[in-house]
């Protein structure tokens, strides 16, 4: 019994500290760069990505082609509400 009240006494005792760890990071601004930091550098290649294939030449000359016709580009239109005629 006695043993088993340390192990409790134990296991709330690291989980006070781990929530006590958890509190002050969560106050650190070093703490959400870190956080920013990672997530940026899971999101940076797929949002190279995207900007390259917006702005690569093939697309400037469907835009532009576009453009000289006075169609609209193939993109436009298709964001709207439901129910929308376009």
């Amino acid at each position: 019994m006695a043993a088993t009240a340390a192990l409790i006494g134990i296991a709330l005792a690291i989980a006070a500290g781990a929530g006590l760890g958890a509190y002050r990071a969560a106050q650190s601004p070093a703490f959400y760069a870190a956080i920013v930091a990672l997530l940026w550098d899971k999101l940076k290649p797929a949002l190279v990505e995207a900007i390259l294939k917006d702005y690569s030449p093939e697309r400037a000359k469907e835009v532009a082609d576009a453009v000289r016709q006075a169609q609209d580009p193939e993109w436009r239109g298709k964001h709207g509400h439901a129910g929308e005629n376009h």
